[in-house]
């Protein structure tokens, strides 16, 4: 039967999708642990795992991805029979054991696709405040209200859910110690007993690319490394929430995070490199040593992300001057890429060309009219968000 896609837009009420039911399946990890593998369905491009934890007398449900979209859509779809769905099964699968917990590492639908149908059942969400001011979009004002008690709002100093059966510390990121997190806020799971660290999209195992001889590891891996070194625990295995990033792996062992780790090649490696050719540095300078420079990163592998990534870097550093020459260098390199004219055109913005900004814009959409880049409404919150942190450092 043909999968149907219905979207109901009410004044104040969530964007509710419908679509026809995943399959499920259950597979053991460790002692009172299980993963939970939900498949594709039309709206849902990728299978993805969440994680069952059995206490005595309750579950707790790491993630509920019934959505496969990340950070890349206007308005948060609620999969609301599709959550009923998952209720359901949940319930027959354990009769004995009620869902009591269901944990969201961040604000992106692939971790939490819908609220009512568990709140309904006295289910309660364990998130961030930030990302709970955009995940509430799935609720309506009435129902935001009457739920309220049942959201924990996880801080800097975590939290655990533990009885004598089991236990999960959860511990919360901040993007301005972890800069590749894709929210402000995140939250990593760690089952102590089983020795298993939840991470959900954090481990990017690029598998297929090389750079100089060696596979590449994305920030987000290293991240993740970087946690566990800063947090001091020694998970044995490590849990993702898509199998094509874990080579369809149930979990990965933290001895291939630390092969990754020692001995390929760091994405934050290649961006120094990057960063330190124009940090600091005079524009006309920059310019000066243009076809130079070029020449290094096409020869030293460099991919064209890591220019764009490293622009970015400057301008929130404020280093608005050296940013727009990198952004320059960028559009060089590849005027193909819309998005190579999208940040050169912030970056005007940002150094106050806003005549030069609107052009680059609109060269980012003559080059694909279909790119969604930013715009000054955008670009005008950044800006002024780099001012004040550049206040702030200096006071």
């Amino acid at each position: 039967m043909k999968n149907i896609l219905t979207l109901l837009v009410l004044l104040s009420a969530p964007l509710v999708a419908f679509a026809a039911t995943p399959e499920l399946r259950f597979e053991p990890l460790a002692d009172n642990v299980q993963l939970l593998h939900i498949g594709k369905t039309d709206v849902k491009r990728y299978e993805t795992k969440a994680c069952i934890v059995k206490f005595n007398d309750f579950l707790a449900l790491i993630e509920l991805p019934l959505s496969g979209l990340g950070s890349d859509m206007d308005t948060i779809p609620d999969h609301r029979s599709d959550g009923a769905w998952l209720r359901d099964s949940l319930r027959a699968r354990f009769p004995r054991r009620k869902l009591r917990y269901v944990l969201s590492s961040h604000w992106h639908p692939h971790s939490v696709a819908t609220f009512q149908p568990l709140l309904d059942d006295g289910v309660r969400f364990v998130t961030t405040r930030s990302s709970f001011e955009i995940q509430s979009g799935m609720l309506n004002n009435e129902e935001r209200e009457r739920y309220a008690d049942q959201f924990i709002m996880v801080d800097s100093s975590g939290m655990t859910i533990a009885d004598d059966a089991n236990r999960i510390d959860v511990y919360r990121l901040a993007r301005s110690q972890y800069k590749a997190l894709p929210t402000e806020e995140f939250l990593f799971f760690h089952l102590p007993r089983q020795e298993v660290l939840y991470v959900a999209c954090m481990f990017q195992r690029l598998q297929g690319r090389k750079i100089r001889g060696h596979e590449v590891v994305s920030p987000r891996t290293e991240d993740v490394g970087s946690f566990i070194r800063n947090v001091n625990i020694a998970p044995r295995e490590i849990l993702c929430l898509y199998p094509f990033w874990d080579g369809d792996r149930s979990a990965i062992a933290a001895d291939t995070l630390k092969h990754l780790l020692n001995n390929c090649t760091l994405y934050s490696s290649l961006q120094n490199e990057v960063y330190d050719a124009v940090a600091h540095r005079a524009g006309a300078e920059i310019r000066k040593d243009a076809d130079s420079l070029i020449a290094a990163w096409l020869t030293g592998e460099i991919p064209l992300s890591i220019l764009n990534r490293s622009a970015y870097q400057l301008a929130n550093e404020g280093q608005l001057p050296q940013a727009l020459e990198l952004a320059r260098l960028q559009a060089m390199i590849l005027p193909s890429d819309p998005n190579s004219w999208d940040t050169l055109a912030e970056m005007y913005f940002y150094n106050g060309q806003v005549g030069l900004a609107k052009y680059y814009n609109a060269q980012c959409h003559r080059v694909d009219s279909t790119f969604k880049g930013g715009s000054p409404e955008v670009w005008q919150g950044r800006i002024e968000e780099i001012r004040r942190d550049g206040d702030r450092s200096q006071n």
